[in-house]
């Protein structure tokens, strides 16, 4: 019982820290996108 219940927690641990990463890296993702569509808005205009 002691072996089985040791990688739970570590596994727990895994998952949190990817799905972090993962949120991190969906932001970064959407505040990239929306940095290239007010660049190009503003390259737009100033032609």
């Amino acid at each position: 019982m002691f072996n089985f219940s040791a990688p739970v927690p570590l596994s727990f641990v895994f998952i949190t820290i990817g799905a972090i990463f993962a949120v991190i890296g969906v932001c970064i993702y959407l505040i990239n996108v929306k940095t290239k569509k007010l660049k190009s808005a503003d390259k737009g205009s100033k032609l």
